[in-house]
């Protein structure tokens, strides 16, 4: 019998001891990386409770430590290394008493995480975009956030026959006509607030169903066009600009002209008057009248040639005004009715829009039934993108599968035409 017990002792002791090998690899702590936010608090010592976000050099700044590495490190990690540097440092604080110095204790000091990285869910979802990350988060409820997954790839990729491919390539082009209209609507919208940079809504234009390459191409188009109408006006305005300054200083210099001659022809006029009187009196010969006659004529004429010239320069500047209102009024007009054609194309291209997708969703119908009756479960391919040390790793994921700070969830419903509606 004690044998016996002896062997059971030895048994026991075996199992004991391949117990975690059995159970499997712990749970790997979580590492800090840029992004993450870390609370920094002392047990009596609320002035020194801060929150610090982990740089992107991977540091983070700490009240009484300064800067130091964290990014790659456990909060474990982290504390054990801020408890080793605790002991060197103290607390000055200014008391109704005088200067208090006060020693840290490095076991009330506490780190926490008080805000992850978010994540990112893009793809065939409703509306993909950033999340804020909490514990114990999937794929399936960061989906859920999102809206659900999106089901326009899978409806329109249903269709097989000769009239739904028409169909399909019909709803490609009219998003794609929706697109072009919408962004020179964003572009003709930006150049009549006279904006200096091309405003578009990047969140907005990323949900319409069309190629990115297709998107990204009608964009630099309008943003060219953009640049090309602000450089070509500005040109014109400038031009203008600048001759209407140049009119203007010659009418004022030719004003100041007209004065000289003006008072050079009242004194000739003068002159010949008295020099007429001494002539009368017998004092001078006729000879000088006629010398006075000829020099008051050449004053006035003079004077009349200088006149004639600011009127002209007057006329001139005028003219060079109403064509700078008629290039500012002009671009008015033209952005005014290029915006109003851009709108109604877009009212025109939602009601057809409408009519394509209406019968997309009723030719999917009977092939949705189709494929309930033959119970083929559709299922949208998940791929978690995550960053590690050696750089960007893709795991395969399912809907239960838990997410991590920083992840990147794609989501791609399957399709046998390729992807003609992928975001």
């Amino acid at each position: 019998m004690f044998q016996k017990q002896g062997h059971l002792k030895y048994i026991f002791a075996l199992l004991i001891g391949l117990y975690p090998a059995l159970a499997g690899p712990a749970k790997a702590e979580y590492l800090l990386a840029p992004g993450d936010v870390i609370e920094f608090s002392a047990v009596g010592l609320p002035e020194l409770r801060q929150r610090s976000r982990v740089d992107p050099n991977g540091e983070v700044s700490l009240p009484l430590i300064g800067q130091m590495k964290a990014s790659g490190l456990s909060l474990t990690e982290l504390r054990a290394e801020v408890k080793s540097l605790i002991p060197t440092k103290s607390l000055r604080r200014k008391t109704p008493q005088g200067l208090d110095i006060l020693v840290i204790d490095p076991n009330e000091v506490n780190l926490e995480i008080a805000d992850y990285r978010p994540i990112y869910v893009s793809g065939d979802v409703e509306r993909p975009g950033e999340q804020s990350y909490r514990i114990g988060l999937t794929v399936r409820q960061a989906v859920a956030v999102c809206g659900g997954f999106s089901q326009r790839r899978l409806l329109a990729d249903q269709l097989s026959t000769p009239q739904t491919a028409d169909l399909k390539a019909e709803y490609r082009n009219l998003w794609t006509e929706y697109t072009q209209a919408q962004v020179q609507a964003w572009r003709v919208e930006t150049e009549m607030r006279e904006a200096p940079e091309f405003a578009v809504d990047r969140d907005e234009l990323k949900k319409l169903p069309i190629e990115t390459d297709v998107r990204d191409q009608i964009l630099r188009f309008e943003e060219q066009k953009f640049g090309t109408n602000q450089t070509t006006f500005a040109r014109e305005k400038n031009s203008l600009a600048a001759q209407v300054q140049q009119s203007d200083e010659q009418i004022k210099l030719v004003q100041e002209q007209l004065g000289k001659t003006q008072e050079g022809a009242q004194l000739a006029l003068a002159e010949l008057q008295r020099v007429q009187g001494s002539y009368e009196k017998g004092v001078i010969p006729i000879t000088r009248v006629a010398e006075e006659r000829r020099y008051t004529l050449m004053a006035q004429t003079q004077n009349l040639q200088t006149t004639e010239r600011l009127g002209q320069l007057q006329k001139e500047r005028e003219e060079l005004v109403r064509k700078l209102s008629e290039l500012e009024v002009g671009r008015s007009v033209t952005l005014s009715r290029e915006l109003q054609e851009a709108i109604i194309r877009l009212t025109s291209i939602k009601t057809r829009l409408g009519s394509v997708d209406a019968k997309l969703l009723y030719a999917s119908s009977g092939s949705q039934q189709l494929q309930n009756t033959m119970n083929i479960a559709v299922q949208p391919h998940i791929t978690v993108v995550r960053k590690v040390t050696t750089g960007f790793e893709r795991i395969d994921a399912n809907e239960e599968t838990e997410i991590f700070p920083g992840d990147t969830v794609v989501v791609t419903m399957p399709s046998r035409f390729g992807s003609p509606l992928s975001k």
